[in-house]
């Protein structure tokens, strides 16, 4: 999977035309998106730039992508894209939904784009696309349909008891509740065996699943085939990863504690003290984050950090990405009155407040982290 992300990416120009600029309202992430990649000129084989509007002054200091505003952005656009009415299914399986709006201003190709650029550009990828829906993307066989797979309560439960029938008398019943829905699957036929029964259900569980799609498969194919990640998906089990088989496992405290570099003052001194004492409270705090122990209430709620979140906070990628980060992160200190930890996240940068209890510390960490309008300072 690394070797393909490798060769895909190096097709990518580094050359930023204007037409690549993200303008991202972090409420509106996805039409955000959408505008960018629709104009006529964007060029998806060319390096993006992204600008949040929320950091933008006047000078656009403190809003230059030099690599933290693109990994938050394209994290955030995926999660933007699979919570969209695009898709459906639980998290950890999600189908292709129909929409027909979408479908007539093509917007199934802009979600295949999207996620192309989300791919090969940050090495984000959805890793919760049914086994279906791959299939479908890929051409292999797809698995036999279930009934379980179908979205609409109604008609799931409906075609459940058309299924569940044990004799025609209650077929017959239960096809009359469903003759609306029936008919406009084609699937309404006049029932006098068993067999006609299963012959229903199983047609209109395809018709449902697979045939009605067709179009936005097609659509969604060809954004996809955008920088070549379905070819490369086609050829590579490895690389399907990235689609489907569900998230990586999550962050541990052990493995974020060894990805930071930590810049110390000079030994002996008295900021090395306190720096010392900070970083013996990250610890600690690292392993009640995993262990889900770190607990800030304000008033009544309780409020919780995660370790994919923290690293969201400080670098813009919620894990680590397939290609590694660009740099190594690092734990820098606050030698000023700062009450919370501050982030860049373009360099990777922590900035850890100093406190004098632990108590305080993590208070400080939960807080910063939740209450920060970004995820760090670019």
């Amino acid at each position: 999977m690394k070797n393909i992300l490798q060769a895909l990416r190096a097709n990518v120009a580094e050359l930023t035309p204007t037409a690549n600029c993200f303008n991202v309202v972090r409420s509106d992430i996805l039409q955000s998106a959408i505008r960018t990649v629709q104009r006529r000129a964007f060029n998806p084989t060319c390096k993006i730039d992204v600008v949040f509007m929320d950091t933008l002054d006047g000078s656009r200091e403190g809003s230059v992508d030099t690599g933290g505003p693109t990994r938050e952005f394209l994290t955030l656009l995926m999660r933007a894209i699979l919570a969209s009415r695009f898709f459906v299914g639980p998290e950890d399986s999600k189908h292709l939904s129909l929409d027909s709006i979408g479908l007539n201003r093509g917007t199934y190709v802009t979600i295949g784009k999207m996620i192309s650029i989300c791919i090969v550009h940050g090495g984000v990828g959805p890793h919760v696309f049914s086994a279906r829906l791959l299939c479908q993307l890929t051409g292999e066989p797809a698995p036999p349909v279930d009934v379980m797979e179908i979205d609409d309560e109604e008609l799931r439960s409906q075609i459940l008891r058309i299924k569940q029938a044990s004799s025609i008398l209650e077929v017959h019943a239960a096809i009359a509740s469903a003759a609306s829905n029936l008919a406009l699957l084609g699937s309404l036929t006049v029932i006098r065996t068993m067999t006609d029964r299963d012959e229903v259900v199983e047609s209109a569980l395809k018709f449902y699943l697979d045939n009605r799609l067709h179009v936005p498969l097609q659509q969604l194919r060809q954004g996809l085939e955008c920088l070549g990640v379905l070819q490369a998906a086609v050829g590579s089990t490895a690389f399907r990863r990235l689609f489907s088989g569900g998230p990586p496992a999550p962050l541990t405290a052990e493995q974020v504690m060894h990805m930071f570099a930590v810049n110390y003052s000079v030994r002996g001194s008295s900021r090395r003290s306190e720096e010392e004492r900070a970083v013996g409270y990250w610890r600690d705090w690292l392993i009640d984050v995993e262990a889900g122990d770190a607990v800030l209430v304000v008033e009544d709620t309780e409020n919780r950090v995660t370790l994919n979140q923290l690293l969201m906070f400080v670098t813009g990628a919620d894990r680590v990405p397939p290609l590694g980060f660009p740099g190594e992160p690092t734990i820098n200190f606050l030698h000023t009155v700062t009450v919370f930890p501050e982030a860049n996240t373009c360099a990777m940068i922590l900035k850890l407040p100093l406190h004098n209890t632990f108590e305080s510390f993590s208070d400080s960490m939960i807080s910063g982290i939740i209450q920060s309008p970004c995820f760090g300072y670019a």
